[in-house]
């Protein structure tokens, strides 16, 4: 029967496995929220930009031919800007960790089921320890029922001794009388008899007290096989709850990571395309005036058809979990209560005619 202290550490690992999940699903949704303003924020400066460049590039000149205004933004905003930018590169940067730490932990728990399930076999008062508990109190057992069966064989001996006896007494007043005058002495005699009948009675007393003892190793056996099974049941049952679930949060982390990965990587690139811009715009001068090339290097910076950009450092490494281990309960399932228990553990003859019959279900 599970304790209220394993009752109770059992709902504190599924609360907590509950709350480590939840958590990880609002990091991740925080993280896509701020990786999309970011992508938002990007693809409009991106734009902007672009469009003083093609300005430039059409008007052949660095000023507003309309307003007479500089097309290029002062060289301090153009500074700023890019400290700006390196900063939200960083900021993918710091994203791309927390979402490795979130896939890692996922993962964790994956593990941690196997390694709690482990510890619950083989740690003090586990499985393991039961089972071997359960093992020697089974042999108790046996060995008991075997002595049961020499005190029989002695019980039956000695009793059908005297049995022998008492049907060859002479029905003489002398066979008796020979006993007080210190004459008896045959074989047959009543002294024998005496004896023998002593020994009878000793045989069926230490055979009734040893069947009394047989009983209760049945009994201690019973018990320890029904705490064996119960520990190993409850043992797998949480190990198969608890994979199940780390499982499924794992891959829904590895989905949600993946998305975001890629997302990620996306505004890097748009963000180096941005500051493709910024660069042309800043090196812009009256003797160095952007071209069509110009741009359209920044457009296609990072696609199939331009310059490739190096995302490796916002790279996710995914580990996949081990699946799940075979949690055999198989040998406690015809515990008492099951209709199958003698059937499988009382078969020898040894136990024929002498085990309780009646066994109570476990707890």
């Amino acid at each position: 029967m599970q304790s209220q202290a394993e009752y109770s550490q059992a709902l504190l690992s599924v609360s907590e496995d509950a709350q480590k999940a939840g958590s990880a699903l609002k990091s991740l949704r925080e993280s896509g929220a701020r990786i999309g303003k970011i992508e938002e924020s990007a693809k409009q400066m991106a734009d902007s930009y672009g469009a003083i460049l093609q300005q430039i590039v059409d008007k052949h000149s660095l000023v507003d031919p309309v307003t007479g205004q500089a097309y290029t933004p002062p060289p301090l905003i153009m500074t700023t800007l890019s400290d700006t930018f390196a900063t939200l590169e960083t900021q993918l940067e710091n994203e791309k960790t927390l979402n490795q730490g979130l896939v890692d932990t996922s993962y964790d728990h994956v593990v941690s089921c196997a390694t709690r399930k482990s510890g619950n076999f083989t740690g003090t008062g586990g499985v393991d320890e039961l089972d071997a508990a359960m093992e020697q109190a089974k042999t108790a057992h046996d060995g008991c029922r075997d002595q049961e069966i020499i005190h029989e064989n002695t019980q039956k001996k000695d009793c059908g001794d005297f049995d022998d006896l008492v049907a060859s007494c002479q029905k003489d007043y002398k066979y008796y009388t020979s006993y007080s005058k210190n004459e008896d002495s045959a074989s047959d005699s009543l002294t024998t008899v005496l004896v023998q009948a002593g020994k009878c009675e000793s045989a069926v007393k230490t055979l009734a007290e040893k069947a009394e003892s047989c009983d209760g190793k049945q009994e201690t056996f019973q018990h320890a096989f029904c705490t064996f099974a119960s520990k190993l049941d409850r043992v797998c049952s949480q190990y198969t709850t608890c994979h199940s679930a780390a499982d499924a949060d794992w891959g829904s982390v590895n989905t949600s990571v993946h998305a975001l990965e890629a997302s990620q990587k996306i505004v890097f690139k748009m963000l180096r395309k941005v500051m493709c811009y910024i660069t042309t715009l800043s090196e812009a001068t009256a003797d160095k005036m952007p071209t069509q090339i110009d741009i359209k290097k920044c457009q296609e910076l990072g696609s199939l058809a331009g310059e490739q950009i190096d995302t490796t450092k916002l790279d996710i490494t995914y580990t996949t979990p081990p699946p799940q281990d075979v949690c055999d309960t198989l040998p406690g399932a015809h515990k008492p209560g099951t209709g199958k228990f003698a059937e499988m553990e009382y078969t020898h003859t040894r136990h024929d005619g002498r085990v309780e019959q009646v066994i109570p279900p476990c707890d």
